[in-house]
């Protein structure tokens, strides 16, 4: 875990393992798939077969999720994107409700699941109180995070802090190994459930190749055709700029600069998105109003 973590920091050194795709991530797989074997596990039986993760299990992967699992995933690939933009505080802001969201609907799915359920109501508050002065948290909120069903008190002030908690404990089991194919010797992530590769690949995308993305417009997830691409569709792009300009005019409306009538940068920024965004459109409705009245 700690050198996947390394290799997510350092971008730059690790550009050509990443971006070729020479740091696969294998799952376990039906004879009929398979590109390899478990050489990296103690001989206590059979090998197992593994294959690579690959796009077509992203793209489909609401066939091996549960609902709020493909939820959470969408959510945590969100957030990635949106503290790789720091600026976009809309996108910020819906990637952390998105995974508010998907741990509700983790707590109401997973209700008759719980650690705590066959523990009778003293023993239970009893735990509740002991966790709630160790996490900091009320009892019963406590009680959840023991169970993994909501992020403590500093995840959830800080997204950042949120990002590095829920993928952690996605990749708990997912190890580094060293693999043996018919392609010779290489590294690899080892994901024992195919829902740790998801999050695997969804980390190691996000700082190189293409890969899966959440559309900050509309929310769904889609498959790059390029490294660059962050919008399902150009509409989409733009009309998230629109959303993202308007944002912008609630927080600091432009204003003339004190010095010759001249813009600040960063209100000549934001009239740039508007004549781009609803700007031009506006324009073009009021040329073609001038026409229709001249006719």
């Amino acid at each position: 875990m700690l050198t996947l973590t390394l290799l997510v920091m350092q971008r730059g050194k690790y550009d050509a393992v990443t971006q070729k795709g020479h740091l696969p991530v294998l799952i376990p797989t039906s004879a009929e798939q398979r590109e390899g074997w478990t050489t990296f596990t103690q001989e206590l039986g059979p090998p197992e077969s593994v294959r690579m993760l690959k796009n077509s299990d992203l793209k489909n992967a609401r066939k091996h999720l549960t609902e709020w699992e493909a939820q959470h995933l969408h959510a945590i690939i969100a957030l990635i994107q949106a503290l790789q933009k720091p600026a976009d505080s809309i996108a910020l802001t819906r990637a952390t409700e998105a995974v508010t969201k998907a741990h509700e609907l983790q707590r109401v799915q997973r209700s008759d699941r719980r650690l705590t359920a066959g523990l009778d109501p003293k023993a239970e508050a009893d735990l509740g109180h002991a966790l709630a002065h160790l996490i900091g948290l009320p009892p019963q909120q406590a009680i959840e995070h023991f169970e993994r069903l909501r992020p403590g008190p500093r995840a959830s002030q800080d997204p950042r802090w949120l990002l590095s908690y829920e993928v952690s404990m996605e990749l708990d089991d997912a190890r580094l190994v060293l693999w043996w194919s018919e392609d010779g010797l290489k590294p690899a992530i080892w994901c024992p459930a195919m829902r740790a590769g998801f999050y695997a690949r969804a980390l190691l995308s996000a700082v190189s190749a293409k890969g899966l993305r959440i559309c900050p417009h509309c929310g769904e997830p889609f498959l790059q055709e390029r490294s660059d691409q962050d919008y399902c569709s150009v509409a989409h792009r733009e009309a998230y700029r629109v959303a993202r300009w308007r944002s912008q005019q609630k927080k600091a409306p432009i204003s003339k600069g004190s010095k010759g009538g001249r813009l600040k940068p960063s209100q000549k920024q934001a009239k740039l998105e508007w004549w781009n965004g609803e700007g031009k459109l506006r324009k073009a409705r009021e040329r073609g109003r001038k026409k229709e009245s001249r006719s």
